[in-house]
């Protein structure tokens, strides 16, 4: 059954439709992040973080890294449950 849906705009792509490594769903928060990108003249990568509450979906978009190093963002579950954002250069822990 479809709950919700919403866009990010024309401007953006998901990387996930050619990478899954660019997906984690965090079922013990009903949270899901995704990598996009958007190229407006030089290419931005962000994680957006859709948690899904009360039957919608509420995103939220961090900006994080820029040009070919996009393509190398993931966000790792722990099993603490926290989750680290690694990038081109980095590793950290992400605020979900």
């Amino acid at each position: 059954m479809r709950l919700d849906t919403f866009g990010f705009g024309r401007d953006f792509r998901a990387l996930a439709g050619t990478d899954p490594r660019a997906f984690t769903w965090l079922p013990a928060k009903r949270t899901f992040i995704t990598v996009l990108e958007r190229d407006a003249g030089r290419r931005v990568g962000y994680v957006a973080v859709v948690h899904l509450a009360e039957r919608h979906l509420h995103p939220r978009l961090v900006q994080v890294e820029y040009g070919d190093d996009v393509d190398h963002v993931r966000a790792v579950p722990m099993p603490d449950g926290r989750v680290v954002l690694v990038t081109g250069d980095k590793a950290q822990f992400f605020e979900l």
